[in-house]
Parts: structure tokens; sequence; C-alpha cells
């Protein structure tokens, strides 16, 4: 009901039908990917309650099928298998999921109004998405008529994805191109050779490792990552910043940011701040659900004159 009332579901059909607490059932997840769905719990107490909750979700939310899907697993218990190549859409991008597979299932939801919200800033821009992941970030500023769009991370088949999810968003698009580089390497490069983009989205995972780059953490390496990524951001450039990393309060991850610009006495704006969709709901006594962050930042022409008394 509350995201009939709100109007998600004219909007997209790819979202959170159940958000744990935020909807008064700890512990459960149900996401929609088109006519699929989607059923994750995150507790093993959980384990023998599946059956029972399939049962409620075939009464109350149709659905060509339902898996039943976490890091280990994506079972089919009940309806149709979903096609190999599943496509669903958003506001600012259409995108490739993968829900037949264990896993994330390719799109991160929790981020679809700041796309379709910033896309529209993106036209005629250079713009380097770092983290891309499977790109909807770089599909939505190819479809927004971006100038040029670069996606930066280390997996061949997220970048393979995000390929796919370019041309899905806009088919024909020839600007893009996806480099497989750690990030903090991709901005070294591009610093030393004088390259500069005029927006850059920063969307880390809250940690990563591999054998080439190590480990990545966003209360490690959040402040240097976003520093380097000043460097080769270009005059009113903008910086487009998000993490999910529950550790971090609103007020402190804006405190990194200008940390981060302090550190070059770069004069960084911040032009707003989102959360997460109405479909990602809270309850306030569980604040730390408010997990999403996502600041929309610009620089200035010039550092700040330095005040004297």
């Amino acid at each position: 009901m509350l995201r009939k009332a709100a109007g998600v579901r004219g909007r997209t059909d790819a979202y959170r039908v159940v958000n744990g607490e935020g909807d008064r059932m700890p512990g459960v997840i149900v996401d929609r990917w088109g006519d699929w769905l989607t059923l994750t719990t995150q507790t093993p107490a959980l384990e023998p309650w599946i059956d029972r909750l399939t049962t409620a979700l075939i009464e109350a939310v149709p659905a060509t099928g339902i898996y039943v899907k976490d890091d280990e697993r994506s079972v089919l218990v009940h309806g149709a298998p979903c096609p190999d190549v599943h496509v669903v859409s958003e506001p600012a991008v259409r995108a490739r999921v993968f829900i037949e597979v264990p896993g994330k299932s390719g799109l991160f939801t929790d981020m679809r109004e700041a796309r379709a919200s910033t896309a529209p800033l993106l036209a005629g821009r250079r713009v380097l998405n770092l983290f891309a992941h499977t790109g909807a970030w770089s599909a939505a500023a190819a479809a927004a008529g971006a100038q040029e769009v670069v996606s930066v991370d280390l997996s061949g088949p997220y970048l393979a994805v995000a390929d796919e999810n370019v041309e899905l968003s806009a088919p024909g698009y020839g600007a893009h191109t996806a480099v497989r580089q750690d990030v903090f390497e991709f901005l070294s490069f591009a610093e030393r050779e004088g390259r500069t983009f005029d927006a850059i989205v920063i969307d880390p995972p809250t940690f990563s490792s591999s054998r080439t780059s190590g480990t990545f953490s966003v209360k490690d390496r959040y402040r240097p990552l976003v520093r380097a990524a000043l460097r080769v951001l270009e005059p009113r450039g903008l910086l487009l910043c998000a993490t999910n990393w529950r550790g971090i309060s609103r007020d402190d991850f804006l405190h990194v940011l200008q940390d981060a610009a302090g550190l070059d006495d770069q004069d960084l704006r911040v032009l707003t701040v989102m959360g997460q969709p109405v479909d990602h709901p809270v309850v306030p006594a569980f604040p730390d659900a408010a997990y999403l962050h996502f600041a929309v930042c610009c620089t200035a022409v010039q550092p700040p004159l330095a005040w004297r008394p």
C-alpha cells in the first residue's frame, strides 16, 4: 500500500516490497524485479518461516515467480523461472538484473531517485564513474546526454554488464569507455596526464578486497578517495558522493568531504543530500537503518580566501 500510494509502481518495475524493520518485518527483505520477486532472510532464525513467507507473498503480491535469494543461493520456490536475460526499468536507466544467481542482483534500487534527480545535471559533461559496478550511473549519464562516460572497476564481468546497460539505456551511444583498473591507480594516472572530468561519481562498496589492489574500506579510504577525485575534477564540476556504510552519520560523512577538500584548499559546496527512497522506509526507533547518504557537491572556480582578523 505504501509503495502504491507513493507512486513507486508507476515509476519503476524494480523496487523494494518489504524493507525489514521499516515495514515491521525485521530480517525480511523482498524485492521486485519486473514480474519476479526475491525473498531474502537476514538471519538463520527465519529459515523455518520461509514457506510461510512465500505463501503470504503468493497471496499478497502478484508475481510470475519467487526466488529465495542470498549470498549462497538463489532458488525458485514458486512459479516460473526468470529468463536468462531480464531487464528492468527505472526513471533514469534500463538495466539487466541477475535474480537467478546467488548474491546481489546487479542494480541497487536504493539509489534510484538519486539517479533520477541527478542524471539531467550530467548532460553535456565528461563523466567519470568510480567503482562503476554494473554501470547504472554510467547508463544514466549516457541516457541524459553526457559528452563522455568512463566507467572504472576492477571486475571485468561487471564492466561487461555496464556496457550492456549503457546500450539498453542509450542505444547507439558511442562515448562509453570501460576501464578495468584500481580507482586510485586510475586517478593517479589521470592527474599525471592532466586528464580532467566535469562530473565524478563516487559510490564504493563499504568494503572490498582483491589480490591485485589489496583492501578498500569506506572507513579508512573514503577521504583520500575524494581528495584524489577532486584533483581531476574541473572547476564548477559536480562531485556525486555516496556511502551505505552504517558506521557513519550524515554529519560525519559531510565532515569527511570537507576534510578531503580542505587538504588541497578546494572550495567544495554541498548542493543537496539524499537518503533512501520511499520503498526503503525506516522507523524512528531504528535510525541506523537510514544508512544511505548521497551528497551532490560542486567545486568553486577558486579556493576560498583565507580570513584574516
